[in-house]
Order: structure tokens, then C-alpha cells, then sequence
């Protein structure tokens, strides 16, 4: 699909010289087609930019899943989860170049969170359905823990010494007990 070979070139020249100085002519050029091809299935280079993101989370959610434990504990495979959201999010903390930071931050916060988030919903839903866990609000107490999580990451961003996911672990049994 023409859609995502754009998209492969967009990321591979993101990769080697970085958001601003990557343009929609290059990748034209490159790709031996018009820009105005690239306008028919991305309204910007952000646009673009997004639609890689939220392709590598769906990639990377796949991966989140494997890695989780086959146990029947749904608060072990939660803990497990947690603990593998603040290694992506430290592992993207290196990996960002400081002028795009907050860009990058914005769309990739917004992807990996859309993604993770139907991952926790299943796992509590499964915990109460087993009785592992009780909750009387059972959508309240899934955005309350998505908050949690995705609050412990921005604390692991804003203070990189801390390691806030075991406090967010802590905070979540209780609320599922």
C-alpha cells in the first residue's frame, strides 16, 4: 500500500536526520512521486509523523502482550504491564533528540496510551470477571488506573531519578482489592 511505503521513507529519513530537516520534497523525490500523492494520504508532515507513531505502538502493544506472562493472574500480568510501559518509556526518553521533544512527546504519548489503555481495560475486566479483583464502578476503576500509569510515566519524565512504577503497582492493588 502506497499509504505506508510513504510512511517507511518518512521514518527511515526521520530516523537519519530528524523531523525538521526532513520534507515532503525529499521523500518525493525519493520516491520518485508527486507531493501532491503525499497529500492524498497525509494532510501534513506531522500527519505523517502520527501515523508512524501510532503504527509502531499497535507494533509494540503486540510485543507488550507476548511478554506478559501466561499465568491465569491477571495482577501479575497488570504488575508485568506496568512495568514494561515505564521500560518503553524510558527507552523513548534515550531515544528522543532534545529540539523535538515536545512534539514527539505529545503524539507518542497519545498513541502508546491508546494502545496500552484496551490492554489494562482487558486485564482488569478479566481480574473481576475471575474475582481477583472487585471494583463497583468497573469503567471508573479502569480510568482511574490508566491515569495512574500514565501519570507515573510523566513523573518518571519530569524525574528521571525516581522509578515510580512500583509506587503505581502499590496504588493499584489497592484500588483492585
Amino acid at each position: 500500500m502506497l499509504k505506508d511505503q510513504i510512511a517507511d521513507v518518512f521514518q527511515r529519513h526521520f530516523h537519519q536526520f530528524g523531523f525538521k530537516k526532513t520534507s515532503v520534497d525529499d521523500i518525493a523525490h525519493e520516491m520518485q512521486i508527486s507531493k501532491k500523492t503525499i497529500y492524498q494520504h497525509f494532510l501534513s508532515k506531522e500527519d505523517i509523523f502520527e501515523f508512524i507513531v501510532h503504527r509502531n505502538a499497535q507494533s509494540v502493544l503486540s510485543d507488550l502482550v507476548k511478554q506478559l506472562p501466561d499465568e491465569n493472574n491477571e495482577m501479575a500480568r497488570l504488575e508485568r504491564l506496568i512495568h514494561l510501559i515505564h521500560a518503553l518509556a524510558r527507552d523513548f526518553r534515550r531515544e528522543i533528540n532534545n529540539f523535538e521533544t515536545q512534539f514527539k512527546m505529545e503524539i507518542a504519548e497519545k498513541a502508546y496510551q491508546e494502545a496500552y489503555s484496551l490492554l489494562i481495560a482487558d486485564l482488569i475486566t478479566r481480574g473481576v470477571e475471575k474475582k481477583e479483583f472487585h471494583c463497583s464502578n468497573l469503567p471508573a476503576t479502569i480510568r482511574f488506573v490508566n491515569v495512574i500509569i500514565a501519570e507515573s510515566v510523566h513523573l518518571a519524565f519530569s524525574e528521571p531519578s525516581l522509578d515510580p512504577a512500583e509506587q503505581a503497582v502499590v496504588v493499584i492493588k489497592k484500588i483492585l482489592s
